[in-house]
């Protein structure tokens, strides 16, 4: 079987997400006009295999110019079911960017799956026949009291995990489009805490920033969320650099969901997991955590203690019960100053919790789909 042809279907829908000025989306009440795109891999057997995205569509794809220039010469004629040698040749072409890899990637994985007759989740050798779904806000949507109805909504309709999306590029205060930075962390916990108490202690919640908090910030919110017994925080912080988060996963008992935009898929992730760890008297050391454990430290349900490594790097056990919610005094108040920062608590090696999938991006045989998806029970 060959690959024959490469194209891109382009179609008219609508959709109430509109960019602003500063790159990030807004919603409209009123939809409107976007143009979305399909890619489709053609055989000579009559086989095809598709994926969404590239155009008007969130993750990145492809574009009919690409196909053109460079797609079809280096891909048509070539097996389809030899994944990963056309992976490696799309990775050692300079003009392949990773969502455009992760967009043909997706393709072919559809492809495979259409030619033997089975789902590709059925390819990989799955595991299970249903998994836990988390319902997830659009940023912006509104003030405390907008977020905690649409959460209330969620919970009646069987969602027992809900993911909030506060305040990104916006400015709560004039209710309009703002830069990325200054954020809004004082106003982002305004609402995690009405989603809270309008939900209850038996929904499991989360956070996602977006990447627009400095250090401290997190550090904060990160604190609140542990009194709100929040689940995980995600990418609270740009991902050009490792060490803020390092430093970050110091200070939180929450796991930190990381990265999620750092470039280059398994090769950054790899960097992300295995980070050196200051101990009590200013020496480093290697985390050699497996990534399975990493993922394990944010998806699946802490048991009722778990082994906590301290500052010396023996091992003590450590309480998963969750902090009174609001719980203040004078020792746990958390200001954004820098001298707020306390000693670290646990090291980085055991609360990053590494994200391995890029978007758009179905290299899933260096390491399960389990991305949004929970290990615990159903």
């Amino acid at each position: 079987m060959r690959i024959t042809d490469i194209e891109v279907i382009t179609f008219k829908s609508q959709t109430n997400n509109v960019s602003t000025k500063w790159g990030y989306g807004q919603w409209l009440e009123e939809p409107q006009p976007s143009t979305n795109a399909i890619t489709k891999i053609s055989t000579d057997e009559g086989v095809c295999g598709y994926n969404t995205g590239g155009m008007g569509g969130y993750f990145g794809g492809v574009f009919p110019s690409e196909v053109a220039a460079m797609i079809k010469d280096l891909l048509v004629g070539e097996d389809p079911l030899s994944r990963e040698h056309l992976w490696n040749l799309m990775r050692d072409n300079h003009n392949f960017h990773e969502s455009l890899i992760g967009n043909l990637d997706c393709a072919l994985w559809d492809l495979a799956g259409r030619y033997a007759g089975m789902s590709v989740s059925q390819l990989m050798g799955k595991a299970r026949e249903k998994v836990r779904a988390y319902a997830s806000t659009f940023p912006n949507i509104g003030g405390p009291d907008d977020y905690a109805k649409f959460a209330l909504e969620c919970k009646a309709q069987g969602y027992t995990a809900f993911k909030v999306h506060a305040y990104i590029y916006w400015n709560p205060i004039t209710n309009q489009p703002a830069p990325r930075r200054p954020a809004f962390p004082k106003q982002d916990i305004e609402v995690c805490e009405a989603v809270r108490d309008a939900v209850g202690d038996d929904m499991t919640l989360m956070l996602d920033p977006w990447g627009i908090y400095t250090l401290d910030e997190s550090i904060y919110v990160g604190r609140e969320l542990e009194k709100l017994g929040y689940y995980f925080l995600e990418h609270p912080m740009h991902e050009f650099r490792v060490e803020p988060y390092r430093r970050l996963c110091n200070e939180l008992d929450i796991a930190v969901c990381a990265p999620e935009h750092a470039t280059w898929m398994h090769y950054s992730r790899a960097e992300w997991s295995c980070r050196e760890r200051r101990t009590s008297d200013g020496s480093t050391s290697t985390s050699a955590a497996s990534p399975h454990a990493k993922r394990l430290s944010m998806f699946t349900k802490p048991s009722a203690s778990h082994a906590r490594c301290t500052a010396d790097g023996s091992e003590t056990q450590r309480s998963w019960a969750r902090l009174p919610r609001r719980h203040a005094s004078s020792t746990s108040a958390v200001s954004l100053d820098q001298s707020s920062i306390t000693k670290p608590l646990l090291p980085s090696s055991t609360r990053l919790a590494t994200r391995w999938m890029t978007k758009g991006t179905s290299s899933c045989r260096r390491a399960p789909v389990w991305e949004w998806t929970s290990t615990g029970t159903i």
